[in-house]
């Protein structure tokens, strides 16, 4: 079922164009930040901005060249005219280089609704209620825009249906804690991408299958390291390849485009729009949020529940957030006595032979 999940990850937007055909539009975002059940409960497909391998030219134009290949990617797409099926896009103030991307975007993008939502550095009381302002006036902008309202009853059955492929995807991720696990840290980003892009109902119906067949798999003895996979945004599955030929096997991560996307559930009882600013304030935090106590525990307790024998951070060159966390989250892995090794990339494939040996010269150094 895997060919599945990469075809419809291949074939993500010409399944977004259909649905749009047929009358349901589609908005981008930028960040997990980015409260996906406001967009869907308006009948709309929230789908993650994602970049393509190949030269940044015309966004090197606009963006310096010390902004993350990531961002300059996604723009470059953009000015590619790859995202004119949007109807909408929508940043977060998550870091410069998002920030930059989203003032160019807004000014030489055309593109129906835009908006940038402005998230706390620190969960408390007053930044809940900042956030749920927020959350609201995106929620009546989108409305005013669309000219549909989003009542509570469309948010509800919006969140339970993101609720389920979140469960779905825990109980996938948490099938790796076994040893060995039934599936490898590769598959798992392969099941885990489509959702990001597609519509959520598709992925869900994918996800109930696919655990069915995981349930009934029988795990090859694997005697590799057991590796957690630390970092930002990661959509190849490249990466991920190169640590487990070397040695590794990823059981368990901690990626904008992983863990952090699914670890928390939206509450399904009282005020929606206030349940989902909670969600999404106080969900997986990344590096952004201070102070780092919380993401420590939560890293330390991973660790401990998938029986980690060493840490893998991948850092996209020029990312401040994760590139300056890293001596954060040494100084705390080593009173673990937990071995770490950080990788600079490119958000494409460029220098992967260079990653590669470090890799390998990481692993026989800690065997």
């Amino acid at each position: 079922m895997l060919d599945e999940f990469r075809e419809a990850f291949d074939k993500r937007y010409e399944t977004v164009k259909e649905e749009k055909a047929n009358g349901k539009g589609a908005v981008g975002w930028m960040c997990n930040y980015v409260p996906e059940e406001i967009f869907h409960a308006a009948g709309y497909n929230p789908i993650r901005v994602l970049g393509k391998e190949g030269e940044t030219t015309m966004a090197d134009a606009y963006l310096y060249t010390n902004m993350c290949t990531l961002v300059r990617s996604c723009l470059e797409e953009g000015f590619n005219k790859g995202f004119d099926f949007l109807d909408g896009m929508v940043a977060v103030n998550t870091c410069d280089h998002v920030r930059r991307f989203y003032d160019v975007w807004s000014r030489y993008i055309p593109t129906p609704f835009i908006h940038e939502l402005f998230v706390p550095h620190k969960v408390n009381e007053h930044s809940e209620r900042f956030f749920t302002e927020e959350v609201t006036q995106l929620k009546e902008k989108f409305e005013e825009y669309s000219g549909k309202k989003i009542t509570d009853d469309k948010l509800s059955e919006s969140i339970k249906l993101y609720n389920r492929a979140r469960s779905l995807l825990r109980e996938i991720s948490e099938t790796r804690k076994a040893d060995p696990p039934p599936i490898t840290g590769e598959e798992f980003l392969e099941v885990m991408l489509p959702g990001l892009v597609l519509p959520k109902e598709k992925h869900v119906e994918m996800l109930e299958g696919y655990l069915q067949e995981l349930k009934g798999k029988k795990a090859e003895d694997d005697d590799r390291l057991r590796i957690y996979l630390l970092g930002s945004e990661l959509d190849n599955t490249e990466y991920i390849r190169i640590i487990e030929d070397a040695g590794g096997l990823v059981v368990a991560d901690d990626l904008c485009t992983g863990a952090k996307y699914f670890l928390d559930d939206v509450e399904e009882n009282g005020d929606p729009v206030a349940a989902i600013s909670r969600r999404y304030l106080k969900r997986a935090e990344c590096p952004r949020m201070r102070p780092a106590d919380t993401r420590l525990k939560r890293i330390a307790d991973t660790i401990e529940e998938y029986d980690i024998d060493a840490v893998v951070l991948e850092v996209i060159k020029f990312c401040n957030l994760y590139g300056e966390d890293y001596p954060i989250l040494k100084k705390a892995l080593d009173k673990l006595d937990v071995p770490v090794l950080m990788i600079s990339r490119e958000y494409s494939t460029a220098g992967v032979g260079q990653i590669r040996t470090r890799v390998e010269a990481f692993f026989e150094s800690i065997t």
